[in-house]
C-alpha cells in the first residue's frame, strides 16, 4: 500500500475558497506550483480541481496536510448551486482588490473566494467596487499567481511581479458599481424565485447576443458597438462564459430608461475573452 507523505506545513482552507487557491496557497508555502506538489503526490495534474471531484486527489492532498477529506469535498464548486454556471477559465475570473487587502492587513493569506467564480460575478458587493480583471499597473489581464511575501501568500501579476490588490480602485472600478451589483442581486433573486425577471429570461438574452446574425453570420452583440473582444470561438454554450454581456445588455436598457448615454454603457462594459 502506498503511504502518502506528509506536508510538515499546510494553511487550512476557508470555507468559501477554491480548492486551487487553496492548493496554490500550500504549494506556494515551499516555492512550489500545485502541480508539483501533485507529482509529489502521485498524481495528474492536468485535471481541474474546482470542477473535477477526483476522490483519490481530495484524499491524499487532505492526508497531505492532515485535515478531513469532507472539509476539501465541501470546498468544490459543484457542491454550490449556481444556475447560470461558473466561468470555466481562471482568467474570466475578477478578484475583488479590497477583499485581498483586507486579508493582507488582518495578517491572513489572500485566497480566492467561491463567489468570485459565479458567471455573473462583476462586483464585490461587500465594498461596492468592480471586480479587478487586469493588473492595475501593467495591465496584463487575469494571469494572477501566489507569492509568499512577509510571511503571508499573496497574489501578484505574474507580469511585472507587483502585488494585485496594492494599488486602489481605478475611477473605472468605482463607477456604476451600485448598478452592477443590483443587477447581480435581480439574478440572485431569479435563482431563488424572489420575483423579477424569470432565470430563464437572463438565458435567453445571453443566448441571443451570442446567436449568429443571419444576414452576416458574426455574433448579434457585435452590432451593438461592444468593443473588440468578440471572438468566435466565445461562445453561449459555455455556461458563464457570456454573463458579462447580458449585464452590459440590462444596463444599456436602463439608461434608455432614464436618459443616459446609451454609448457610454456600450464601452463601459468589458467582455471576457475566448
Amino acid at each position: 500500500m502506498r503511504i502518502t507523505p506528509l506536508l510538515p506545513l499546510a494553511p487550512r482552507p476557508h470555507c468559501d475558497e477554491l480548492v486551487s487557491s487553496w492548493q496554490a496557497r500550500v504549494a506556494v508555502r515551499y516555492s512550489l506550483r500545485r502541480a508539483d506538489v501533485d507529482a509529489w503526490l502521485d498524481l495528474d495534474s492536468s485535471t481541474d480541481s474546482d470542477f473535477d471531484r477526483n476522490p483519490v486527489s481530495v484524499w491524499r492532498w487532505s492526508r497531505a496536510c492532515r485535515i478531513r477529506p469532507a472539509v476539501v469535498e465541501a470546498l468544490a464548486l459543484s457542491r454550490h448551486a449556481a444556475p447560470l454556471g461558473y466561468v470555466l477559465r481562471a482568467r474570466w475570473r475578477g478578484i475583488c482588490p479590497a477583499c485581498l487587502e483586507g486579508d493582507r492587513r488582518n495578517g491572513r493569506d489572500q485566497y480566492i473566494r467561491r463567489s468570485w467564480s459565479r458567471a455573473e460575478a462583476v462586483a464585490c458587493p461587500i465594498h461596492r467596487v468592480r471586480l479587478r480583471f487586469s493588473c492595475w499597473k501593467c495591465f496584463t489581464r487575469c494571469d494572477f499567481r501566489y507569492e509568499y511575501r512577509d510571511g503571508l501568500a499573496e497574489l501578484i501579476c505574474s507580469g511585472c511581479m507587483r502585488a494585485v490588490s496594492r494599488g486602489p480602485p481605478a475611477p473605472f472600478e468605482l463607477r456604476h458599481a451600485d448598478l452592477l451589483i443590483a443587477t447581480m442581486e435581480a439574478i440572485d433573486d431569479a435563482e431563488k424565485g424572489r420575483g423579477g425577471p424569470d432565470l430563464a429570461e437572463f438565458e435567453k438574452a445571453i443566448r441571443f447576443l451570442w446567436s449568429d446574425s443571419a444576414n452576416s453570420g458574426k455574433p448579434e452583440i457585435i452590432f451593438f458597438d461592444v468593443p473588440k473582444h468578440a471572438r468566435a470561438g466565445f461562445h453561449p454554450g459555455e455556461r458563464g462564459c457570456a454573463i458579462d454581456l447580458l449585464v452590459y445588455d440590462m444596463e444599456v436598457q436602463h439608461s434608455s430608461d432614464d436618459g443616459a448615454d446609451a454609448g457610454y454603457w456600450q464601452r463601459a462594459f468589458r467582455v471576457r475573452p475566448s
